[in-house]
């Protein structure tokens, strides 16, 4: 994936979700700089990037702000474990960067769905709820 000549592509976007962004780009794209901060600060690991793909068609998606997505999902088969995936557009809306991927717990997805539906930026519910 990062062989160190510049951005990777870890992600496509569906097109019904890219409608919510201002972005012509389908493809997220993340920098090997961002890749070794969040393996740092959030211990994750490569495998755990597989997770963005899942988030961004199964998660519950959130918009955050005008160029900005985030992704709630819950893997079951690890452990339960929850993530928040979040991109963003860039470059006058030509590309889709990847921000975030970390960890959370239920309460925290809880609080953020609830304050999603009261503020009418709920976009999709996960898949299997």
């Amino acid at each position: 994936m990062m062989d160190g000549r510049g951005p990777a592509i870890v992600a496509r976007l569906r097109g019904d979700i890219a409608a919510h962004l201002p972005t012509t780009s389908l493809d997220v794209r993340i920098s090997k700089e961002y890749v070794d901060k969040i393996f740092t600060k959030h211990r994750l690991t490569y495998e755990d990037l597989d997770v963005v793909q899942f988030a961004l068609d199964n998660g519950w998606c959130i918009k955050s702000t005008a160029g900005k997505l985030d992704f709630l999902c819950v893997m079951e088969s690890e452990r339960h474990r929850r993530f928040v995936v979040g991109i963003k557009t860039a470059n006058g809306g030509l590309e889709t960067w990847f921000q975030t991927l970390h960890l959370t717990d239920e309460e925290q997805i809880k609080r953020r769905l609830k304050q999603a539906r009261k503020h009418g930026t709920l976009i999709r519910t996960h898949t299997w709820e």
